[in-house]
Order: C-alpha cells, then sequence, then structure tokens
C-alpha cells in the first residue's frame, strides 16, 4: 500500500514540476521502517551464542525502500538530496559518545552499502543526552546522488559507540523520523 501511494505522490510531484525542469520527490523513509524493527537498533547487539560483542560496538540495519523510479530519471542530473528526521537515544549503563551514518545505495548488498560514504553522520554525540537528537543534511547529492538513479533504494543504518566511563555503556538508538527531498534536475523528459 505504501509504494501505491508513494507512486501517486512521484507522479503529482513530476507533473508538478515539470515546467520548471525539475521533478522534486519527498520520500517519507521512516514510514517504511516503522513497524519493521529496523527503525531501533539496540548497542551493543545481542552477540551470537558462543561469540564475544563486538568492539567498538556497532550495529547495522538495511531497510530496502519501495521507490519504484521511473526509468528516465537514470540519466537524470540529481540536483539536490536533504535529508533531515530526529533519533531517540536511551541508554540503560554507562557513558560515551555514539556516531549515527545513514547511507544510501542502489544495491542491497551490505559489503556495497557500507563501503559507501556515509549520506550523513550524526555525531559524535554525548551518551546519556537529553532529549531527541536532530539529523539534519547540507545538500549530500554529490555523495549520493547515483543512489536514487537506480530502481531500487535501500537505506543503511549504523550506529558505532565509545566508552568513556567504567561500566559497560548499553544504548538503544529509535528513529522518529526520516524524510528524504530529492531534486532531479532536467533530461527527464
Amino acid at each position: 500500500m505504501k509504494a501505491k501511494w508513494l507512486g501517486v505522490t512521484l507522479l503529482v510531484a513530476v507533473a508538478a514540476a515539470c515546467g520548471e525542469g525539475h521533478a522534486i520527490f519527498s520520500i517519507d523513509v521512516y514510514s517504511f521502517m516503522t513497524g519493521t524493527g529496523s527503525d531501533t537498533l539496540r548497542v551493543p547487539p545481542d552477540p551470537l551464542p558462543g561469540l564475544p560483542p563486538a568492539s567498538p560496538p556497532v550495529q547495522d540495519s538495511i531497510i530496502p525502500i519501495g521507490v519504484d523510479l521511473p526509468s528516465a530519471m537514470s540519466s537524470s542530473i540529481v540536483d539536490t538530496v536533504l535529508v533531515n528526521g530526529s533519533l531517540d537515544v536511551t541508554h540503560s549503563t554507562g557513558t560515551g559518545t555514539f556516531s549515527y551514518e545513514v547511507f544510501f545505495s542502489s544495491s542491497s548488498d551490505p559489503a556495497v552499502v557500507y563501503a559507501a560514504t556515509p549520506a550523513l553522520t550524526v555525531g559524535p554525540a554525548p551518551i546519556p543526552g537529553t532529549g531527541p537528537v536532530p539529523i539534519t543534511s547540507q545538500n549530500i547529492a554529490a555523495v549520493v546522488g547515483d543512489a536514487f538513479k537506480g530502481s531500487g533504494l535501500y537505506v543503511g543504518i549504523r550506529v558505532t559507540m565509545s566508552n568513556t566511563g567504567a561500566t559497560n555503556l548499553q544504548a538503544t538508538f529509535k528513529l522518529t523520523a526520516l524524510q528524504a527531498r530529492i531534486v532531479f534536475q532536467d533530461k527527464i523528459f
């Protein structure tokens, strides 16, 4: 159902922007994640039986986004990509810092997703912190523009923590909002 509404939204955006030579897409990335468990990362993750936890603790998640962009977009110029959202961090023990990275890719292969430069990085920020952590970007089209030219879109999220206290550091990171605004220029029609 989400993919159907996304298709309608994309069609309206294309129709509205055609006169200016731009197509503007707004994707509510969070709506594809909510209810799937992929919007929440626990660090350190529960290790597999018999294996020690990672050091430094890292947790990854890859979310397929049901975007079916028109094939005409593949030859377009991705002019602007802006990302914003919000992240809640709750901790159960310890003090330290965290970095939260967001990746965009046209591949679902983790080796490809995480080999790229992060689209944006939040932090390093302190744990415990106060209130929601904002996620905002400048124009990141130069870093991730090609990811929006494929027929599939995947979002990778990585959290890394550093312990600065004497006790074990554990935290939960819950994404509460994440939107991407993509502007394609010319060469669409």
